[in-house]
């Protein structure tokens, strides 16, 4: 029995100390998992931030999709009855409303009015002539 004790030990099999890490290797360890845990926190937390861009698009076109709507129709209106006055003050509660003079799509003797609507980081412009 006593040979095959010497045996064992001369291949690594039988071990008189006790098996475990080094200091070293526990500290290098834990700078990694310090260093990719940064890491991960950086890249997944701006993923979670932006994440919310779209629905916030979504609600910022539904909103300017609404006050484009309101225009439209007070258009149509002025398209039956012919009361620009109307339009044009309707317009200008609704979105920021501006008489354009001298552009490539006036027609002489006509004004045109370019709707702008800004809601949130988008923006739409739209012309109604009169």
């Amino acid at each position: 029995m006593y040979f095959n004790n010497i045996k064992l030990k001369k291949r690594g099999l039988l071990c008189d100390r006790a098996r475990g890490f080094t200091l070293l290797e526990v500290i290098i360890t834990i700078a990694l998992a310090a260093i990719l845990g940064t890491f991960m926190i950086l890249f997944i937390g701006t993923s979670v931030l932006r994440s919310s861009d779209s629905v916030n698009q979504a609600i910022n076109l539904a909103t300017a999709k609404g006050a484009m709507e309101k225009i439209s129709s007070s258009y149509a209106g002025y398209l039956a009855t012919g009361d620009w006055t109307t339009f044009k003050s309707n317009c200008s509660t609704n979105a920021s409303c501006s008489v354009l003079e001298g552009c490539s799509i006036c027609f002489a003797g006509k004004e045109t009015i370019a709707a702008t609507i800004t809601v949130g980081d988008q923006t739409f412009v739209t012309y109604f002539m009169q």
